[in-house]
């Protein structure tokens, strides 16, 4: 394995072994239970796990990733060209790393909104969850093109991704000139095609109940039926 893939799977596991725990301060100031030492958490572990990012390991690692022309003419209007992994175990890797600071950057979002003040780096947060986002995007045709099965690698990693995808949408009204409805009805399409192998599908308000849950939010949803996470 590169170097640069381990170190983003190193920093990516990290990052998503910690964040249940920022979920959860952030639930509870969400609940009104904003407590002195609950603040101090919270920055606390923010300043944290910022630091789980490394942009030459992941410049290292998209420089060996070709750019191909995207096949789906269904997708072509949203991702125009996408990424050519030189293995599944890249594809995960560069998965995991977006879709976790993805993850990060909405609850930083989130509790300026409970701070009712925007922070210094809201836009800074929003241009890195937009770049990762639009990664993502660019992971999904070579993730669909690996044997589908319910272990198998590829699609898998995508799941959750576009579910952090979704996230992206309640902080931005457009991008590439497509209005947030048509992206929010694609990323909809997309997350399914990830989970269909489990037989299960989900809906417009499935997605934002499971959204919200990574932000924080109540303990509701297929998710959590499907997990038994409550």
């Amino acid at each position: 394995m590169p170097r640069d893939v381990a170190r983003l799977r190193f920093l990516s596991n990290q990052l998503l072994i910690r964040l249940p725990g920022l979920i959860k301060i952030v639930r509870c100031l969400r609940n009104g239970v904003e407590t002195e030492a609950n603040m101090v958490r919270v920055n606390h572990l923010i300043e944290q796990l910022k630091e789980l990012q490394d942009d030459t390991a992941e410049s290292g690692m998209l420089h060996r990733v070709q750019v191909v022309k995207t096949s789906e003419a269904e997708d072509i209007e949203f991702v125009p060209v996408s990424f050519e992994f030189k293995d599944v175990l890249e594809l995960e890797a560069a998965v995991l790393y977006w879709k976790s600071h993805m993850f990060l950057g909405n609850l930083q979002l989130k509790l300026s909104e409970l701070s009712q003040s925007k922070i210094d780096t809201t836009q800074e947060i929003l241009d890195v969850m937009e770049r990762m986002g639009c990664n993502i995007m660019m992971a999904h045709q070579y993730a669909k093109a690996r044997p589908q099965h319910t272990h198998s690698r590829g699609m898998v990693a995508m799941g959750t991704a576009w579910m952090s995808v979704w996230a992206l949408w309640d902080h931005i009204p457009e991008l590439k000139g497509i209005d947030r409805g048509r992206w929010r009805s694609w990323t909809l399409q997309k997350f399914n095609e990830a989970i269909k192998v489990w037989h299960i599908q989900a809906c417009d308000q499935d997605m934002n109940q499971t959204s919200d849950l990574f932000a924080g939010g109540p303990l509701v949803g297929f998710l959590v039926r499907a997990y038994a996470l409550a």
